[in-house]
């Protein structure tokens, strides 16, 4: 069994055009995710799924600078694109898909590998994800294997479920229980937060106002973000109002 990681990446974004090859501190958000991912010891093999339009040749472009595996396919239909891409890199049906999406560049490898630990310590079938109702958003992440992803790519049919890859997961919960880390089962050390509580927080970059946190959450943090835990993050945030609030008015965009 190998486990792959598949971030998705597209620079077509409405709201902030080619986003993930914004640099900070000479190093692109999408270069971000690639080093801390990195750190994740269960992992075998990371994977960019881009798209096949010209506007994301620079993606591609960075995936050779930087030796990274990518795979190019569907603008919208992304849970194709993530099927196609596992497919191109021989995954089986018994291997684990971690999604990831490629707006989050500071996802935390410890999470990542508990996710894999508890996925296949409770042998599940169907989905694990981070729960983004304890975590901040921005740390999120969701596993499930191969023989689910097929599943899903033959049987999802509304749009919907095809643009956002797991949709189709959790309206079938009777078929695809889903199991979730929580912040208050992870982090013994909760009780130490005080002015937010880690759900209130947001790392992922959608709007100006994230990367303007993101931004001064790397340049201000105390030592190289890249070896940060999750929870030393989070609790800089939750100790550093005037950066945590930098994007407190974001609306998160409704897919519902």
């Amino acid at each position: 069994m190998k486990v792959f990681c598949i971030s998705q990446a597209r620079l077509g974004s409405t709201r902030l055009p080619k986003k993930v090859l914004k640099t900070i501190k000479d190093k692109t958000l999408l270069h971000y995710q690639v080093e801390r991912v990195k750190q994740a010891k269960l992992v075998d093999q990371y994977i960019i799924a881009t798209t096949n339009k010209t506007i994301d040749n620079a993606i591609g472009h960075f995936c050779h600078q930087h030796q990274i595996k990518f795979f190019c396919g569907d603008e919208n239909n992304v849970l194709s694109r993530f099927y196609h891409t596992a497919l191109a890199f021989n995954a089986t049906e018994n291997d684990l898909i971690i999604r990831l999406t490629s707006d989050c560049p500071l996802v935390a490898p410890e999470l990542i590998d508990q996710l894999i630990e508890q996925h296949i310590a409770n042998k599940n079938i169907a989905i694990s994800n981070i729960d983004i109702q304890s975590y901040p958003r921005g740390f999120d992440a969701e596993i499930f294997s191969m023989a689910a992803l097929t599943q899903a790519f033959y049987q999802a049919s509304t749009a919907f479920q095809q643009e956002h890859v797991t949709p189709y997961f959790y309206q079938h919960p009777q078929q695809y229980p889903c199991q979730s880390i929580s912040y208050s089962e992870a982090d013994n050390d909760s009780a130490l937060l005080t002015s937010s509580t880690p759900a209130e927080l947001r790392l992922c970059v959608d709007e100006p106002a994230d990367f303007e946190l993101v931004k001064q959450l790397i340049t201000q943090f105390p030592k190289n973000i890249i070896q940060a835990s999750a929870h030393e993050i989070i609790n800089f945030l939750t100790n550093t109002p005037q950066i945590s609030q930098i994007n407190q008015h974001v609306q998160q965009k409704n897919y519902e």
